[in-house]
């Protein structure tokens, strides 16, 4: 701008990464009078740059360097990978909505920084079946949900193919 406006950007809860050469954030005020700020908070990126005499970047806190950890970036798929620096370093607050960008719920255990919320997958664990005749038989097992909605059933048969299914439960 050059008739003296100010520009103030806030981002939490962002991964910013650069082009090549790039820098995640840049605050440009170059012409007299003009003011850009931008302050970033609980976000990953690896740097920023500030220029002119009206230009700043400022910390706010939580903010990480390393290198997030995605499924597959290459192909574009830019869900977060386990380990990955991101999972559970966010900042909760309401401006975050109840659902990801992939319809997952936003919080499952803590926010994740990023669009993508972090979904380990429910396991399940079966136990032998008991009390088998050749017309019943009983069956036990465990869910756990990792905090996601969940539905679980059972399948079963005479044979490795199964056959039948139980009622959907969860």
């Amino acid at each position: 701008f050059s008739d003296g406006s100010s520009v103030n950007v806030l981002a939490r809860n962002v991964i910013a990464r650069g082009g090549p050469g790039g820098h995640a954030f840049e605050a440009r005020a170059i012409n007299p009078g003009t003011t850009a700020k931008i302050t970033v908070g609980s976000s990953n990126f690896p740097n920023a740059v500030a220029d002119g005499a009206g230009a700043s970047i400022v910390d706010g806190g939580g903010n990480q360097t390393a290198a997030p950890a995605f499924v597959n970036a290459a192909a574009g798929d830019y869900r977060q990978a386990p380990g990955s620096p991101t999972i559970d370093a966010g900042l909760a607050e309401f401006i975050n909505g109840a659902f990801d960008i992939d319809g997952d719920p936003r919080q499952i255990g803590g926010i994740d920084i990023g669009a993508d919320e972090f979904v380990v997958a429910p396991a399940a664990t079966t136990g032998p079946a008991s009390a088998v005749t050749t017309q019943s038989a009983t069956l036990s097992g465990s869910v756990n949900p990792n905090s996601v909605p969940t539905t679980y059933r059972f399948e079963y048969g005479p044979t490795a193919a199964y056959g039948s299914t139980s009622y959907t439960t969860g």
